[in-house]
């Protein structure tokens, strides 16, 4: 579960191309693109969810004292990461983001309080998937009708 905004963001960069031969751009294409989910994740009590979700984490389950923990990770884990929110004009269908192999950027922040949620702020970058196809390596949106 999120907390109130979630914000998706899809951000590239372009580079241009001239010739000597002409005064404008021959050609442009893009050099990077990203895909970035921000959010306040809730629930994060249940430690087996949100352990995949902090880059440096690792789960360890037991009877009496399932925990988290942390430290000696080099290589980030990715996993797909969807935000799925119903439509306002049909909240029996959903709107979805998907980030194919997403990592969050955030370290683990769990605050605890007694009058509120515990929420902790992710930001999931995607990175590309070369097996899928052209124009379809990062993220998809789609919406049910």
């Amino acid at each position: 579960m999120t907390e109130n905004v979630t914000e998706f963001t899809a951000p590239f960069e372009i580079y241009e191309e001239t010739a000597n031969e002409v005064t404008g751009n021959t050609a442009a294409g893009m050099s990077t693109e990203q895909a970035i989910l921000k959010f306040n994740m809730l629930e994060i009590v249940d430690f087996e969810r949100l352990a995949p979700l902090i880059p440096n984490a690792t789960y360890v389950a037991s009877a009496t004292k399932p925990m988290i923990t942390g430290g000696g990770k080099i290589l980030l884990p990715v996993m797909p990461v969807a935000i799925i929110a119903p439509r306002r004009d049909a909240p029996t269908k959903f709107i979805v983001v998907l980030i194919y192999a997403g990592y969050n950027t955030q370290g683990a922040r769990l605050a605890f309080t007694k009058n509120e949620r515990s929420a902790m702020p992710s930001e999931i970058r995607g990175l590309s998937v070369g097996t899928r196809p052209a124009g379809d390596q990062i993220w998809q949106a789609y919406y049910e009708v």
